[in-house]
């Protein structure tokens, strides 16, 4: 019992010794010390510009101080002196960018991370810039040798590309789809490829915008076969097929209750365009049991 009196009026010394305001040119506490380290630091690094560095000593500080209105306005205006650069040094990257400016739009993009370093647009649009770096110094790699090689494969040769592509810049697909059948073997060129499959994605937006979707579907075909399944041509094709597939459920349902067989093909046609169109198949069992009945009542009349 003494020792738990002795401990409780220790704990109360401590405690009063804590409340007690410190005596003028008493030396600092550990903490306070901590806090006039961290105050300077944000002071000499906002001198310097590096105001991320300098709100991170002011945050530190801050935790030990929560009442202080000074400290927490100096953090408002810095904070608001860091969006306002952000938001200019965003607007100068994707202006140079516009611009084909990459090194000045890297820079720009640089400085808003060195001010706001998790911020969104600023590393999204770095990690494509040092993707196409890494792609043009792989384009770079290939010598003189490889080219030869490519050129014995396929036989496509500098003055055969720009042909094509100067048919493709002039519009005219199917000329060069017609010119691209001279070299069987050009799709191993990749460049050749290329220019093959741009030009049938673009014969299918004209078919797609004259009303001419299954055309369109074809040409799609064709550049998958050529590019793989990439995920733009394969989402376009999707579209184009969902749309055919109601379509003919449309015309499938129009002919259910005059004429059972030709229903029955324009939803087997919905059904092939889109699988998981699950009103194509359920008109489709429907068309199929008429059609059924149908035949039944014509081989009876037939006997």
């Amino acid at each position: 019992m003494k020792r738990c009196r002795v401990f409780i009026r220790s704990l109360l010394l401590l405690v009063l010794a804590g409340c007690a305001a410190p005596q003028p040119g008493a030396p600092q506490s550990g903490v306070e010390a901590f806090v006039s380290r961290q105050l300077a630091a944000a002071g000499r690094l906002e001198q310097q510009g590096q105001l991320h560095q300098a709100l991170v000593h002011l945050r530190t500080a801050a935790y030990f101080r929560a009442d202080d209105s000074a400290l927490t306005q100096r953090m408002r205006q810095l904070r608001q002196t860091i969006a306002q650069r952000v938001a200019a040094a965003l607007q100068e990257g994707k202006r140079s960018l516009a611009q084909n400016d990459s090194k000045r739009a890297n820079l720009a993009f640089l400085r808003v991370l060195a001010l706001e370093p998790n911020q969104p647009l600023a590393l999204s649009q770095l990690r494509r810039m040092e993707t196409r770096r890494v792609i043009a110094r792989q384009a770079q790699k290939s010598d003189a040798e490889n080219e030869a090689r490519v050129l014995l494969q396929t036989g496509v040769t500098d003055d055969v590309l720009q042909q094509l592509q100067a048919l493709l810049d002039a519009e005219k697909y199917q000329t060069l789809l017609q010119r691209a059948q001279r070299y069987p073997r050009g799709d191993g060129h990749p460049q050749f490829k290329a220019i093959k499959i741009a030009a049938l994605r673009q014969l299918a937006a004209l078919a797609e915008r004259n009303g001419q979707t299954e055309q369109a579907v074809e040409y799609l075909l064709q550049a998958q076969s050529l590019a793989g399944d990439t995920k733009e041509i394969t989402g376009q094709l999707m579209l184009l097929k969902t749309k055919l597939s109601d379509r003919w459920v449309a015309e499938g349902v129009r002919l259910i209750g005059r004429d059972p067989d030709t229903a029955v093909q324009k939803l087997q046609q919905a059904v092939q365009y889109n699988p998981d169109n699950v009103l194509a198949q359920k008109h489709l069992q429907r068309a199929m049991k008429l059609q059924a009945n149908l035949q039944k009542l014509r081989q009876r009349s037939a006997n």
